[in-house]
């Protein structure tokens, strides 16, 4: 079976499952809340956040299940081969993603469009904590899945263009299966996560509502690509992704929206930065960045 046939069955089976344990994990820790902190401070979230953990922790399991015949004798076309530079080039993209995301973010404060809040001491560290663990989970596995499977099945047919194009909008069209807000069930509803799965294909009914959001992701599909093209690995592009997700969770933590942002939230984007002008101006301009950076050090190929 092919690689890319094999991790499609990987990623339905995710979602099924996902939706199908999720209400009795849901149903669970609500029963035990009274009892345990843990489970009443997990209960006070949204049944979707429940939804959308069990599908990535099923994709993940599955993953490592399946981990060798998916790679085995690719790692050189999956970008996942250990060349002299990959530490510098995972280390580098890291850094170039925080300290981008900072600039952009302290620029975004004075426009007015973000505003800084701190809470207590315990919560700081534990979101800093929370977003490095998700940020390093999700930089690799987005780029594995998308750059190296999807993108590199592709290339390997040489079109790069297109691969760049096609695994792009792949990768922005996926960002939109999630749902941010809904209704959580009462007591045991099996069907709650199907339940939540219709709302999600729901959101898509208005495609003028997620375009910039479509437009931004594209844009940043486009350059983690090109990270994967100009390098010949994924190294880069995993610490470069997994900077601006631990930046972008740290928002979500420490900073509020500004006056600015609600105004004119076409221009300044929402939470995930790259859903306005401004986002979307970042990007290109960070894309001539990292070329130099790749350049200068000696990573490009070809």
């Amino acid at each position: 079976m092919k690689p890319w046939k094999l991790l499609l069955i990987i990623m339905l089976a995710a979602v099924l499952i996902g939706c199908m344990v999720s209400p009795f994990i849901y149903w669970g820790m609500g029963k035990i809340a009274p009892s345990c902190s843990i489970a009443a401070s997990l209960y006070e979230r949204d049944f979707h956040r429940f939804v959308n953990r069990c599908i990535m922790i099923s994709g993940v399991v599955f993953l490592v299940i399946w981990w060798k015949p998916l790679v085995r004798g690719r790692p050189r076309s999956l970008g996942l081969e250990r060349g002299p530079h990959w530490k510098g080039q995972l280390a580098g993209g890291f850094l170039f993603g925080i300290v981008s995301l900072i600039i952009f973010t302290f620029i975004m404060i004075l426009l007015d469009a973000r505003s800084i809040y701190l809470d207590s001491t315990g919560k700081i560290i534990t979101g800093v904590l929370s977003a490095l663990i998700t940020c390093a989970i999700v930089g690799f596995l987005e780029e594995v899945f998308f750059r190296g499977f999807f993108m590199g099945s592709i290339m390997e047919k040489g079109r790069v263009a297109g691969a760049v194009i096609i695994s792009s909008a792949f990768y922005s069209i996926l960002h939109f299966f999630k749902l941010k807000e809904g209704p959580s069930p009462e007591g045991l509803d099996i069907f709650a996560g199907f339940k939540t799965l219709g709302a999600i294909f729901a959101s898509y009914a208005d495609p003028l509502v997620i375009l910039p959001g479509f437009v931004g992701l594209f844009l940043l599909g486009v350059v983690l690509a090109m990270c994967y093209i100009w390098t010949g690995s994924l190294y880069f592009g995993i610490g470069l992704h997994a900077g601006l997700v631990f930046i972008i969770q740290a928002d979500g933590r420490f900073l509020s929206k500004g006056m600015a942002m609600l105004d004119k939230r076409w221009l300044y984007g929402g939470s995930d930065y790259v859903t306005g002008v401004t986002g979307w101006v970042f990007l290109i301009v960070a894309v001539f960045a990292i070329r130099f950076i790749i350049t200068r050090k000696g990573w490009k190929v070809g």
